[in-house]
């Protein structure tokens, strides 16, 4: 291989050594096929060449070949490349690292320049005039002006803002006799030419067509690279070129930083250049500046292997020499930084290593690193074939890696210009997983990636699979490693929502909100993607499992976050399904799972399989202070009364609690004594508060009050016609007319139905009327009062107004409850009652309907069921189809029901295929999603996840391939949107059917 340097700073071009990039240098032509590369060699393009690319970096001697690796690449070249046309002997090819824009120059642009960036809005398209061979070009920032150099003592500068003239005008270098070595914008309109006698900050005029100079500085310069993320030039000085002076540059301003040497392996004698720019690169790593210098030892036989020294560039302060990265062998190399990654690349090898800088050990002055994992080739990657003699039907070949056609630019670019190729450099993170065996390491790695979550979930699932104790160690260092993370991810949200609420202080920044990574791994995520499933598991040790699951409470409660409930629940529910009681007992007793009402709910339910839960549950709740009303619920649902009411006199609520509820529960459990104890407490609360011992309206207590003294009233009008017609006209009557309803229905006898018709009649007629007159003023009032005509009023709904949810809760459903009366005759009376509010032109509710299905169910009378709704007897709703949803496991057919409901409706095409879904019809879903034009805006994931859950793979990659069809139309790409969050099972399809199986984008 030729290392020679040319004039122009830059080795030959051979063809069997490839370029890497110097960042920040002049953009320049790339290297190309074999029939550009004498034209390359030629002076006229190797001076155009000057900012692009460097050959991959050579060791002074041959270096040793890496051993083979086993397939498993993480590193890959980006699916969707910016394509070009390719460098040849009348097209041109340069590249603009701040903009990341590939320039197609023919003919000098006579014949047309083509402007590529990273997407179509940063694409452009134009001619100029050839005015000679261009050395140099690139856009400012945000494409306004374009700037060329063709010599080397002046770049000329065109306009591409809207209605600016787009004529030519040129500046030259201030300095006489001085070269210019390249420009670099650091604005829209500012620009630096650096020449090898210092350089020249300039501010550009677009509108008069000129440049003011606003600061320079002599100095012998060597070379230069640019890093356009910090806006810093570095400049090599001195004959050695190891002296680097760096310059920043920000909102028109350009500052001096503190210089530093470059420590070179051997000292020449006489003194020559000896630090060249294909051995240091700029990049940003974890936010720092760092300038990276590949280090070769000398031509000894015992030499050490090459080395990458980091040299940390603060704004202010001395530069400091932090990091050594050991390659373990010589040769030539390029780098890169990815995900704030170092990967070197290895031409010999066709291999890659990466390091990440951040696993170092604490308080040390420089860190030394090894590779964090073994040496891998990047993935292999195929190019389709082009040209004029292609058949379109010929399969892609695949593309040479580590071709000596490549250049490495920084951070994450890789081209080739022969091909017509610009990649973005990835790292797989799911390879990584069993490539690095020490789980700690791994999840150190892990967190400090950009889309790490669903990897970690499933490190954290892999490392559960084994259910062996001796992985609890582990376990508990994954745990801890994560909630740091979380927490101080917490810890900067809090301290955000204070300073927002406090208000800026005088003199300080705005703070800006927390940016939550993928690296914040929170409960729900460990709960859903890791320990429900883990707890499941049944080839587990229970002991692991809960072992495990106390590991991550531990771990919670040490990092000081406060543990949600559905985790003590899932303690709860692994210990009750081992029997496991005592130690259930025990960890409640002595606080190992908080007190929360969640919880003391789930222990109540526990009560039929363990008795003390009540209790336990009971002193939770005590315990929490805030849950009085709870307490009382729960002695009121186990009849206890008197000790509900001795509880809430005990914490003062007795003045404001309803008296309703315990008059409901004390008539609940027939003895009339209690019955008796309880009213006359309440009448007591009533004449110490309000001086009476009647209740107010507002308790609804007309019932009670009838119970113990206006009952036997009712009793005197045997005719319930006529009863009904005097009740209606009274004002307290709604309480009665229902104890009416309720005594009525008490006989059970079928002889009775037709009073039982004559009351709903008389009923509905009345609640007819008032929702009549409820309609006719809400239409007045939409349309505004008439001229001459006195305000309506609304209407005043009376008690003798007995609507459908009164009927229902007072009356139809204790009805449907008595074992004793026959369900002949409760059918009968519910279908009485529709019957009369569809004579009376009101609308049935659907809990109606749902008290008739549930009566018919109980009674196993399926054909009367199918029949009502066959006939329309039951109206279509979507509650009603939910009910009958629930109903499939008791009678299957209902399933269906539901279905041909749901469709009638026809607004609930949503429910039809979450019931599809739920049943694991997915592609039934699918085509019923397309028949009603729904398919373009349907959720992805929600049918993905449906397939997977299946277990059935090719019905996972038929539903796959439906959605890239589908995004593929609609975006033009196949992909899926970051908002989808499909991620997950794009990697689960990469795994299942390889990466050559996902869809390519039609047109590139």
């Amino acid at each position: 291989m030729d290392t020679s340097r040319s004039k122009s700073g830059l080795n030959s071009l051979s063809t069997s050594s490839l370029e890497q990039s110097p960042a920040g240098r002049r953009s320049s032509g790339l290297p190309g096929t074999s029939g550009a590369l004498k034209a390359l060699r030629s002076r006229r393009l190797l001076l155009s060449v000057e900012s692009l690319l460097r050959r991959w970096n050579p060791e002074p001697r041959t270096g040793a070949r890496m051993t083979e690796p086993p397939q498993q690449h993480y590193l890959e070249l980006s699916e969707n490349p910016v394509q070009f046309e390719h460098a040849s002997s009348v097209n041109n090819v340069f590249f603009d690292e701040a903009n990341k824009q590939v320039f197609a120059v023919r003919s000098g642009g006579a014949t047309g320049v083509v402007v590529k960036g990273p997407d179509d809005k940063s694409s452009v398209a134009f001619r100029m005039d050839d005015k000679g061979e261009v050395k140099c070009i690139k856009f400012s920032i945000g494409n306004k002006i374009l700037a060329v150099q063709r010599t080397s003592k002046s770049v000329d500068f065109i306009n591409f803002i809207p209605d600016y003239p787009h004529t030519e005008f040129s500046q030259e270098c201030k300095t006489k006799n001085a070269n210019v070595l390249g420009f670099c914008w650091t604005n829209w309109n500012e620009i630096v030419f650096i020449t090898d006698q210092g350089i020249e900050f300039y501010q550009v005029f677009p509108d008069k067509r000129s440049l003011k100079l606003l600061k320079n500085q002599s100095i012998n310069v060597n070379w230069y690279q640019y890093c356009p993320e910090t806006a810093v030039i570095l400049l090599s000085t001195t004959v050695q070129g190891n002296i680097l002076q760096p310059f920043a540059f920000r909102n028109g301003t350009m500052s001096k930083m503190s210089k530093f040497e470059i420590e070179l392996p051997v000292i020449p004698k006489p003194a020559k250049l000896s630090l060249s720019e294909r051995d240091i690169a700029m990049a940003t790593i974890y936010g720092q500046l760092y300038v990276m210098y590949l280090k070769h030892h000398s031509r000894t036989a015992n030499s050490p292997s090459a080395e990458v020294v980091l040299y940390h560039l603060p704004r202010e302060g001395a530069c400091k020499k932090s990091h050594v990265l050991k390659l373990n062998t010589t040769g030539k190399f390029a780098l890169n930084i990815v995900d704030n990654l170092v990967v070197v690349h290895h031409q010999s090898s066709q291999t890659s290593l990466i390091f990440d800088i951040n696993l170092k050990e604490p308080d040390c002055a420089v860190n030394t690193h090894q590779p964090v994992l073994p040496a891998r080739s990047i993935h292999p990657y195929r190019m389709p074939l082009a040209g004029p003699a292609v058949v379109p039907s010929q399969p892609p070949v695949p593309c040479q890696l580590y071709s000596s056609s490549w250049s490495v630019f920084q951070p994450d670019i890789i081209i080739s210009a022969s091909e017509g190729y610009l990649w973005y450099l990835q790292v797989k993170l799911h390879p990584t997983v069993n490539l690095l065996q020490d789980k700690g390491k791994l999840m150190d790695f892990l967190l400090r990636r950009r889309d790490c979550k669903m990897v970690i979930l499933s490190v954290c699932s892999q490392i559960l699979e084994g259910g062996v104790k001796g992985s609890l160690p582990v376990v508990a260092t994954v745990f801890d490693k994560l909630n740091q993370v979380y927490k101080e991810y917490l810890e900067a949200e809090q301290s955000y929502t204070v300073a927002m609420e406090s208000g800026p202080s005088r003199g300080s920044a705005a703070q800006k909100r927390p940016v939550r990574t993928q690296a914040v791994i929170d409960q729900s995520d460990m709960y859903t993607h890791v320990l429900s499933s883990f707890t499941e598991r049944k080839e587990v040790s229970h002991k692991f499992v809960i072992a495990v699951l106390m590991e991550y409470i531990r771990s919670l409660n040490q990092h000081q976050i406060t543990v949600q409930h559905y985790l003590y629940e899932l303690v709860i529910k692994t210990l009750v399904q081992h029997n496991l009681f005592y130690m259930l007992h025990q960890f409640l007793q002595y606080h190992v799972l908080s007190d929360s009402k969640p919880l003391a709910c789930l222990l109540l339910s526990l009560e039929s399989t363990y008795p003390p839960a009540h209790q336990l549950s009971l002193d939770m709740l005590k315990r929490l202070s805030t849950a009085n009303d709870e307490i009382v619920e729960v002695l009121l649902s186990k009849q206890q009364v008197l000790g509900a009411l001795r509880f809430i006199r005990s914490v003062g609520g007795h003045d404001n609690v309803s008296a309703r509820k315990f008059l409901d529960a004390a008539r609940q459990t027939g003895d009339q004594m209690l019955f008796y104890t309880v009213f006359r407490s309440f009448q007591q609360r009533n004449q110490r508060l309000r001086g009476s011992p009647a209740f107010n309206p507002g308790e609804h207590c007309y019932l009670w009050y009838l119970q113990v003294k206006l009952h036997p009233t009712v009793n005197l009008l045997q005719d319930k016609g006529k009863l009904m017609d005097f009740l209606l006209r009274r004002r307290d009557c709604k309480m009665v007319i229902l104890s009416v309803c309720s005594q009525i229905l008490e006989g059970g006898v079928k002889g009775s139905l037709p009073v039982v018709a004559t009351v709903f009649d008389k009923l509905n007629q009345v609640y007819k009327e008032y929702l009549e007159a409820e309609q006719s003023y809400t239409v007045a009032m939409e349309s505004g009062p008439s001229r001459g005509s006195a305000a309506q009023k609304r209407p005043v709904r009376t008690q003798a107004v007995i609507d459908q949810s009164d009927m229902y809760t007072h009356v139809l459903s204790s009805f449907t409850e008595r074992k004793e009366v026959s369900h002949k005759f409760v059918i009968a009376v519910l279908m009485e009652y529709i019957r009369s509010l569809n004579q009376h032109q009101i609308t049935v509710q659907h809990y109606l309907y749902e008290l008739v299905i549930k009566t018919l169910v109980q009674h196993n009378l399926f054909y009367m069921l199918h029949q009502f709704l066959q006939y329309h007897v039951l109206s279509d709703s979507k509650p009603l189809a939910c009910l009958l949803l629930s109903l499939e496991s008791t009678y299957p057919p209902a399933h269906q029901l539901s279905l041909d409901m749901l469709k009638r409706l026809s607004t609930a095409n949503d429910e039809i295929v979450e019931v599809l879904l739920s049943k694991q019809q997915v592609l039934g879903a699918l085509r019923f999603i397309r028949s009603v034009g729904g398919h373009d805006n349907v959720s992805a994931r929600k049918f993905l996840d449906a397939a997977r859950q299946t277990g059935d793979q090719m019905l996972f990659y038929t539903v796959f391939r439906s959605f890239q069809q589908r995004n593929q139309r609609l975006r033009g790409s196949p992909a899926f949107n970051p908002g989808e969050h499909c991620e997950e099972h794009v990697v689960h399809f990469k795994q299942l059917f390889g990466e050559q199986a996902l869809m390519k984008p039609s047109t590139v």
